[in-house]
């Protein structure tokens, strides 16, 4: 299952576990890629603060389920606003957009102190 990873904690030999589109949906990286220091610093430059990887990572269990719960927190933040349920695979990317959208500009405090308001 891909992980959702900071650009902090991105080292490389991680594959991408999703692509990496561009506000047009347009692809920059594709998935499977094997990210490398190039790669990183088009991260930066890019303004990406989190992506999908796949395969282990080298952190200990707690960092992993730290990211499957924020995560988790961030599509249900969307979720609750969402008023169409999803039916193609474009809407599936929408939605992933935007659950990472909300993982950039929200922490996990204030996520949790969201879905508590529910």
């Amino acid at each position: 299952m891909p992980l959702v990873v900071h650009i902090e904690e991105i080292v490389p030999g991680m594959v991408l576990g999703a692509p990496i589109l561009n506000r047009y949906g347009q692809t920059l990286l594709a998935q499977g890629i094997t990210i490398d220091e190039k790669h990183l610093l088009m991260f930066k430059t890019w303004g990406i603060r989190h992506i999908s990887v796949e395969g282990p990572k080298d952190k200990d269990a707690k960092s992993v389920s730290i990211n499957e719960d924020l995560l988790r927190l961030a599509r249900m933040h969307v979720q609750k606003r969402m008023l169409w349920e999803i039916s193609i695979p474009i809407e599936e990317d929408l939605f992933n957009t935007a659950a990472e959208h909300v993982i950039d500009i929200y922490s996990t405090n204030d996520l949790e102190a969201d879905d508590d308001k529910y």
